[in-house]
């Protein structure tokens, strides 16, 4: 398992201006695991589809970016099928935002170690396990943000995204001292 050098999942960005993840009509905001949904259309459809109703949304190729990059409670969410819109994730919006808006340094971290831990989430032949059992976790910091306690919500959260962080990084670690030997 290594660190792949591209921070955000490519195959869902769309290639093409006429393609759906440009389109006025896609919702961004409104998913179903990797698909967005199209008013105009009445259906989720994948950001590199293309479709007769296409209307130039004015999107920049960054606004897909951030909306193909996925954080570790996004990956957690899609590996086990749930709905992103949903709690704990709808809190875990709730929590980054407050982050955010309290200047919190590990936000800039997490942009940065946060894709790269839910790609190896993603690639981790153990992942649904894995996802399962930081289910609990996510409900807990998920309560703590319902109950507007943002500093013990970001100090669970914290200590999950170590615990992934040490093993994919001493994973990767291993790998590179394997490649040295041969």
């Amino acid at each position: 398992m290594i660190f792949f050098d591209k921070e955000f999942h490519s195959e869902y960005m769309p290639t093409r201006k006429e393609q759906c993840g440009y389109c006025y009509y896609l919702d961004l905001y409104e998913t179903d695991g990797v698909k967005s949904y199209c008013p105009k259309r009445r259906s989720y459809c994948k950001l590199d589809e293309t479709c007769g109703d296409w209307k130039d949304g004015g999107r920049s190729e960054m606004q897909l970016r951030e909306h193909c990059t996925w954080h570790v409670s996004t990956m957690i969410g899609e590996i086990l099928k749930m709905n992103l819109d949903e709690k704990p994730f709808s809190n875990i919006k709730k929590l980054r935002e407050y982050l955010e808006s309290n200047g919190n340094p590990f936000i800039s971290l997490y942009d940065i170690y946060g894709p790269m831990i839910a790609t190896n989430l993603f690639f981790d032949l153990d992942r649904e396990t894995i996802a399962q059992s930081f289910m609990p976790i996510l409900n807990q910091i998920s309560n703590l943000v319902d109950d507007n306690n943002y500093p013990m919500a970001f100090g669970l959260y914290y200590k999950m995204i170590m615990t992934l962080y040490n093993r994919y990084n001493h994973l990767v670690m291993n790998e590179s001292k394997v490649k040295k030997l041969k």
